[in-house]
């Protein structure tokens, strides 16, 4: 067998050494290394709004003009989605679509205040208080902030009378 030429076999007896630190170290570090990814997150009460008309077995999702506000705690919000001016929009709240995403919330939050309605003639609508669950959510996995408080609310909107 044919020897390595020196500088060769150092490199690789340099490598071997590295690759055995690097095996090593979960059981140092006390466990698998946490990979963090750089994902965003923000405090929301994502409310999804249906209607309930009789052409389906459930509600089913608006995706057209919808207004209102929403009392989260001493707060107030107003929005109309889509946003009237989308140069210059509220950032207290965001339209996604059938829902629209109100910024703020916060874990002592269980309650809210709800006045909508749809831009349809007759409009739909739904007015009144609705109990939500807000939760601590880490989109980065739990060992990596950061962390957001966010609820989901389906809000059934009503043909007005």
């Amino acid at each position: 067998m044919k020897a390595l030429p020196k500088k060769q076999s150092i490199r690789v007896a340099l490598t071997f050494v590295v690759l055995l630190k690097l095996a090593g170290m979960p059981l140092i570090l006390g466990g698998c290394p946490t990979f963090c990814t750089s994902l965003g997150c923000d405090d929301h009460l994502y409310l999804i709004m249906a209607i309930e008309d009789g052409l389906d077995d459930a509600p089913r999702n608006v995706e057209q003009e919808v207004s209102g506000s929403v009392i989260m705690g001493l707060e107030t919000i107003d929005f109309e989605c889509p946003h009237p001016d989308p140069h210059n929009w509220d950032p207290s709240y965001a339209c996604q679509d059938s829902r629209v995403a109100i910024r703020g919330l916060t874990e002592d939050i269980t309650e809210v205040e709800l006045d909508i309605q749809t831009n349809d003639a007759p409009p739909y609508v739904f007015s009144g208080a609705i109990d939500i669950d807000p939760e601590l959510v880490y989109p980065n996995g739990i060992d990596c902030p950061p962390g957001c408080v966010q609820a989901t609310a389906t809000i059934v909107l009503e043909a007005s009378q």
